[in-house]
């Protein structure tokens, strides 16, 4: 009987060795598929969309069942156009985690702009019913998007103020606000909204371009040349700089004489008591 105890110790020992070393196996591997993922995301930061679906791939080998890389690859294989496998990925996500609202925000991005209007506005709302998700600001703009593109202006208004009641300082949200009243035919609320977006958006183009345009279809010449030569300033080499320059030249618009940093004269000083005795 002595012995047979002694016979089953070491095989206890050998069993709680093994253990120990899957668990460190299990752990290693988890860093490694963190470390691989974060690379994944680095890559897609950088715009190397090829590399970063290679590491993703990777990363989803050693953890299929995490959903920020499904997330990653759905956004990566969004910006690939190809909208069914990024589709696919982002439910993919949220199969994995159902309360994802961030999943929900990009596969309702994904299903606009595939044309999916209902399916879109569908996963908006259910983005927006989880309380805790910190960008409801961003799914009311994307919502406003889509109703405006529907023409359904009246809630594609009520969208896009919802958009700036979470956010009063999105120059996004006031600028599709004036883009929808604009659309409405309420010039003066638009062109108020226009002028709000740019004063929480100074460095931003759009609101000085949108502004200028409207401007431009009233005939309000030198206010639409005023915008179209804050758009160069702010963004010269831009798309919107471009565009901005061509309507000045049409307008023949006068920019204003670019300020010289030359340094003031310097002042004669002889005058003043220097402290030393004649």
């Amino acid at each position: 009987m002595t012995a047979r105890k002694f016979q089953i110790v070491p095989l206890l020992a050998a069993g709680l060795l093994l253990l120990a070393a899957g668990c460190g196996d299990k752990a290693k591997d988890q860093k490694i598929a963190r470390n691989t993922k974060e690379f994944c995301s680095e890559l897609y930061i950088k715009g190397e969309l090829p590399s970063a679906i290679t590491k993703c791939l990777e990363a989803e080998r050693l953890d299929p069942e995490d959903p920020d890389v499904q997330l990653l690859m759905g956004l990566i294989y969004r910006g690939l156009r190809n909208y069914p496998e990024a589709i696919s990925r982002m439910n993919k996500a949220i199969g994995l985690k159902p309360d994802f609202p961030e999943a929900y925000t990009n596969l309702g991005i994904f299903y606009s702009e595939v044309g999916r209007n209902a399916d879109s506005l569908q996963a908006f709302d259910k983005a927006l019913s989880y309380d805790f998700y910190t960008k409801p600001d961003l799914v009311h703009l994307n919502k406003c998007e889509v109703y405006l593109r529907m023409r359904e202006f009246r809630k594609a208004l009520e969208s896009c103020r919802a958009a700036t009641q979470s956010n009063r300082s999105s120059w996004e949200g006031h600028l599709k606000t004036g883009d929808v009243l604009q659309a409405m035919d309420k010039i003066p609320e638009a062109i108020e909204a226009y002028e709000t977006a740019i004063r929480h958006g100074q460095k931003f183009p759009q609101p000085y371009y949108q502004l200028g345009d409207l401007y431009l279809k009233q005939k309000q010449f030198p206010k639409a040349c005023e915008n179209f030569i804050k758009v160069k300033e702010v963004a010269l080499e831009s798309e919107y700089g471009d565009k901005a320059g061509r309507y000045m030249k049409q307008l023949q618009c006068k920019e204003p004489p670019k300020e010289t940093n030359k340094l003031p004269p310097a002042m004669n000083l002889d005058h003043l008591e220097t402290g030393k005795r004649k």
